[in-house]
């Protein structure tokens, strides 16, 4: 899955704006949910 430039870009405004300055040392996955339906047990 890829994500437009526009995508990409929203999710840096939104990063840079007040209330993300502790956020630090970590990894942001933009896979429009994939890896986590990957990792977590579903409910059947």
């Amino acid at each position: 899955m890829s994500f437009s430039p526009d995508e990409m870009a929203d999710l840096i405004v939104k990063l840079l704006t007040p209330g993300h300055e502790y956020l630090t040392g970590c990894d942001i996955i933009m896979d429009g949910g994939k890896y986590a339906m990957s990792v977590t047990k579903q409910m059947e």
